[in-house]
C-alpha cells in the first residue's frame, strides 16, 4: 500500500510512527509539503518526498498536482496532518476515488464546521454541545475575562485574554469568546471510515506550544469519554477528531476546538497504545480493526521519550 502524508510539516513522529507498521503491512511512505525544508521531509524510512505548491496560494493547482502524484506514484490512500488542505481533498474524494485513492479526511459539512469557529459555535448550539457564546459587539460582554481569537485560525495565533472593554478588534478575521474557567484536555475521539464510534482518549493538559499539546497525562474520566462519544455522533467524523475541552469546576464539559484530523497531542495517545494510525490504514485496507481497549496512564513531555518519564 502506498500512503501519502500531505502537509507534513515538522510532524517527523508519524513517519516513526509508520515504520513501526511498514513492513508488516508492507507499507511504501510518500510525504508532501510545500517546504522544502519541513523537517518530516528528512527521514530515511521516505520512500519519496514531492514538494508540492502552497495550496493556500493556489488551490487548483494544488489540487491538479497531488491529483497527478497519485497517479504517478500508485497512492491508495492519503492522511492529511494540517489543517491546509482539508476543505480542498473533502470536496475532491470522488476525483481521487476515480483513480483507486481513498482519502481520510471528513465529509465537507463536518471539515467546514470545525474550521469556522462562528459556524462550530452555531453547529454545537443546534446539537445541545457545551462551547463558549460569541458575543457579536462589546456592549453584549456581561462578564470578563474575555477571549479574542481568529475566526478560522489555528496553532493558538492572535489569542488575547481582555479583563475589560478596553480593547480593540485589529480585523474583521478576529471574534469575541466567552472565557470558560475550568481544567483543560486534549482528547482524541477515533471514528471508523463510516463515522462509528471506536475509541478515545482523554490527556489533562499542563503545558502548550503553539497550540499544540507539549506536556500531559493520559486520564480516565467516565464524564469526558461519555461527552467524546456525543462528539462522536454528533460530527460523525472519519478517523481522528482533535479536540479541546475545558471541563469546569460545576463537572459541566465545553468544547473549545475542534479539528477534523490528527493533531499535536496524537504522540501521546500512540504511545500510551491507543495506535489509530495504524487502525486508520487497516480500516481504508478493509482489515480487521484492533484497538487497545484501555490506554496506559503515562506522563510525559515532548522532546523528552515520553513512555520514560512514568508508566501505571
Amino acid at each position: 500500500m502506498n500512503i501519502l502524508l500531505t502537509n507534513a510539516g515538522r510532524r517527523t513522529y508519524f513517519i516513526d510512527f509508520l515504520k513501526e507498521i511498514k513492513k508488516k503491512d508492507n507499507l511504501s511512505i510518500h510525504v508532501s509539503d510545500s517546504d522544502f525544508k519541513s523537517a518530516a521531509l528528512c527521514n530515511k524510512e521516505i520512500k519519496k518526498i514531492h514538494i508540492t505548491p502552497k495550496v493556500l496560494r493556489n488551490e487548483k493547482k494544488y489540487l491538479q498536482s497531488i491529483i497527478k502524484l497519485v497517479k504517478r506514484s500508485k497512492i491508495n490512500l492519503i492522511i492529511p496532518l494540517s489543517d491546509l488542505d482539508l476543505e480542498i481533498l473533502s470536496k475532491n474524494k470522488l476525483i481521487f476515488k476515480k483513480n483507486k485513492c481513498e482519502v481520510a479526511v471528513s465529509r465537507f459539512y463536518v471539515i467546514n464546521n470545525c474550521y469556522d469557529k462562528i459556524k462550530l459555535s452555531n453547529f454545537c448550539i443546534k446539537n445541545s454541545i457545551n462551547t463558549p457564546k460569541i458575543f457579536k459587539s462589546k456592549n453584549l460582554i456581561k462578564k470578563f475575562p474575555i477571549v479574542i481569537k481568529e475566526r478560522k485560525g489555528s496553532g493558538s495565533k492572535n489569542i488575547e485574554i481582555h479583563k475589560n472593554k478596553k480593547f480593540k478588534l485589529k480585523n474583521k478575521n478576529l471574534i469575541i469568546q466567552e472565557f470558560i474557567r475550568g481544567t483543560e484536555y486534549n482528547i482524541d475521539i477515533f471514528n471508523d471510515k463510516f463515522g462509528n464510534f471506536l475509541s478515545c482518549c482523554i490527556k489533562k493538559k499542563y503545558l502548550m506550544r503553539s497550540g499544540e499539546t507539549d506536556k500531559c497525562k493520559i486520564i480516565k474520566n467516565k464524564l469526558l469519554e461519555k461527552f467524546s462519544l456525543m462528539l462522536s455522533k454528533t460530527f460523525r467524523h472519519i478517523g481522528n477528531l482533535d479536540c479541546d475541552v475545558i471541563l469546569t469546576n460545576k463537572k459541566k464539559p465545553y468544547l473549545i476546538d475542534v479539528n477534523p484530523r490528527f493533531g499535536g497531542g496524537y504522540p501521546f495517545t500512540h504511545v500510551a497504545g491507543l495506535n489509530y494510525l495504524r487502525a486508520l490504514i487497516h480500516n481504508f485496507k478493509n482489515k480487521k480493526i484492533s484497538i487497545r481497549k484501555n490506554p496506559r496512564l503515562i506522563f510525559g513531555m515532548k522532546g523528552i521519550e515520553i513512555k520514560s518519564i512514568l508508566k501505571t
